[in-house]
């Protein structure tokens, strides 16, 4: 089973599962704050080995986003959720996808 496991880390997650672990991972985070702007305003894009880089619509709210406090409440929630990532990136949304 933990070689599954590590497979699992190791591969890209398709939009679908990106989707789903977002909003399971979004309604553990704190403070409500935080989840609110994150909720409303971003979403998962990439998660591999460990790794989670979340889109931002705005570079306004990216700098609200991209602090330590914002981080840690990330990965705490996707510890929470069940999916442990020990690096958590914001950036800007790219429109034109």
């Amino acid at each position: 089973k933990k070689y599954q496991e590590i497979e699992e880390q190791n591969r890209e997650l398709t939009p679908v599962e990106l989707d789903r672990l977002w909003k399971k991972a979004v309604v553990e985070i704190r403070p409500y704050s935080t989840q609110a702007l994150l909720n409303q305003h971003g979403r998962l894009v990439e998660h591999k080995n460990s790794k989670a880089c979340i889109e931002i619509r705005s570079p306004q709210l990216l700098k609200i986003a991209n602090t330590e406090k914002h981080k840690q409440s990330v990965r705490i929630a996707r510890h929470n959720a069940g999916s442990f990532a020990s690096v958590v990136q914001f950036k800007v949304e790219n429109k034109e996808e």
